[in-house]
């Protein structure tokens, strides 16, 4: 009789920061596209950036990615418990789970740098402009910039767990191809 062979530790170390990631990550996400609500409800003089339309635009596909990253990261969970019960099952849910979080984390990626950075750098000066006009001192463009870079950083240092994941389900694969 063929025995099992159980999950490296490290697949599950790796699949645990993935899960976690996406939910970190999606949380983040929807925190941050509640934005345009929060800023309506401050004093006139700070309310500034919920008088652009495109706020509400911009902001729109980061709710729709996190809502998804939130799911995924749920649909994780079930599939790494399945997968001790049922493998067969749970390894395909996992490795499909495993590349759309990819897809996602690309896609968010995509989105902070086609849609969010270039609007607050539009934005920014205004903003700065009004915080100054009210006693806030002197707040440099570049160091709030930086802060969107490091966030990119993350999400594409984020993308290595999904694949190490992705790359332990694809071998099994492989070898059966391989044998026949």
């Amino acid at each position: 009789m063929k025995k099992k062979s159980s999950t490296p530790a490290i697949v599950v170390i790796f699949g645990v920061i993935a899960m976690l990631y996406g939910l970190v990550q999606g949380i983040f996400g929807l925190r941050l596209a509640s934005l345009p609500q929060i800023v309506a409800k401050l004093p006139n003089p700070y309310n500034i950036l919920a008088q652009t339309p495109q706020f509400s635009e911009v902001m729109r596909p980061v709710m729709t990615v996190s809502i998804v990253m939130i799911v995924l990261s749920v649909l994780f969970i079930a599939s790494g418990i399945f997968h001790f019960f049922k493998r067969r099952v749970g390894r395909i849910s996992l490795f499909c789970i495993a590349i759309l979080q990819i897809v996602f984390i690309a896609s968010l990626t995509v989105v902070f740098i086609g849609k969010v950075i270039p609007f607050a750098e539009r934005i920014m000066p205004e903003v700065i402009q009004v915080a100054q006009m009210f006693g806030a001192g002197e707040i440099e463009m570049p160091w709030f910039l930086s802060i969107w870079k490091v966030i990119l950083l993350a999400q594409l240092i984020a993308i290595i767990p999904q694949f190490f994941v992705v790359s332990f389900f694809v071998r099994p694969i492989r070898k059966r191809f391989d044998a026949q």
